[in-house]
């Protein structure tokens, strides 16, 4: 077909079609449609409010004036003006003897962890009826344990010791290397308590009493004990050995005691009431041959300024 004709033939048609358009939008609705009601949406209920969240706490750190669990240990110091007396018996020259001087003593007997050590420490310079009375004396070792829990641990330490001890009418000096302790300590609170039994060589020393008694101490080995109790404001040690001299006449063994404690007269350091003792017997010779046992009681007190600290465990606070 011709474009032209075409073109007239599709226009009426067209205009059919637009007109039966408008004939259906002006058509009323049907009365089911009319009359219905409008949907509605229901709201939405709003979102919770959430909770405020507060910042977890930060955990609280331990007082660093509690000690650790399982911690322990006893400790002492003291310096001032000290008393002496000192009784000899068995002897060519038997009396007793008094004088004065000055000295300290330090002590500590600590487990912390899966370590320990012990050191003791005395010093005195003065006077008596024998001259001039010293002594000076280091105890000093260190180990291991093992805990039994929160108030108790097995231990054992290696050390050395070496004292002098000196007036007119008394020398006594001896080294002791190794030693060795092996031994319980329990504690909680403020107690403390430890008690280990010692061996070592006695390498060399001198026992002179009296005027003229006098016996040598060759290398032998020795066997004792140690004891140390703390109950502050309270703290006391004890040490002996048993030495089986047999290089030296008359060969048999001499004994060895010495001890100390310290009374604190306040929570940790103040005034001070504290005593030290040693005790020495064994056999000495003369120089007509002749061989004697003798008894040797020395000891010592003083009033200073001292400190104390013992006990263990998860409850000891140094502050109460």
């Amino acid at each position: 077909m011709h474009p032209v004709r075409a073109l007239f033939v599709a226009w009426p048609l067209s205009i059919a079609g637009v007109a039966r358009a408008a004939e259906d939008a002006s058509a009323p609705l049907p009365v089911d449609q009319v009359m219905a009601p409008a949907q509605t949406v229901a709201p939405r209920d709003p979102p919770p409010a959430e909770a405020p969240t507060t910042p977890a706490a930060a955990p609280s750190k331990p007082s660093s004036s509690r000690s650790s669990a399982g911690d322990m240990g006893a400790f002492a110091a003291q310096l001032g003006l000290r008393g002496v007396l000192q009784d000899v018996s068995g002897t060519d020259r038997d009396g007793t003897l008094g004088g004065a001087g000055f000295g300290g003593w330090l002590f500590a007997n600590l487990g912390v962890g899966s370590l320990t050590t012990r050191m003791e420490f005395r010093s005195h310079l003065g006077g008596s009826g024998g001259g001039i009375d010293g002594q000076y004396g280091l105890d000093l070792s260190f180990g291991g344990r093992l805990r039994l829990g929160d108030h108790a641990a097995l231990l054992g330490r290696l050390g050395a010791s070496g004292h002098i001890l000196g007036n007119g009418r008394l020398l006594w000096w001896g080294i002791a290397l190794p030693e060795t302790d092996l031994g319980l300590q329990v504690a909680d609170g403020r107690f403390f308590f430890e008690a280990t039994g010692l061996g070592g060589i006695t390498l060399g020393g001198n026992y002179l009493v009296g005027e003229e008694g006098q016996r040598k101490l060759g290398t032998a080995p020795h066997l004792g004990g140690r004891a140390t109790l703390g109950l502050r404001p309270l703290v006391a040690t004890v040490t002996w050995r048993h030495i089986f001299e047999g290089q030296n006449e008359p060969a048999t063994p001499l004994d060895s005691v010495d001890g100390g404690l310290c009374l604190v007269f306040a929570k940790v350091a103040g005034v001070a009431v504290c005593a030290d003792g040693r005790v020495f017997k064994g056999a000495v010779g003369y120089p007509n041959g002749a061989f004697a046992d003798s008894t040797v009681l020395y000891g010592g007190i003083s009033l200073s300024l001292g400190a104390v600290v013992a006990g263990g465990g998860k409850d000891m606070d140094f502050k109460k």
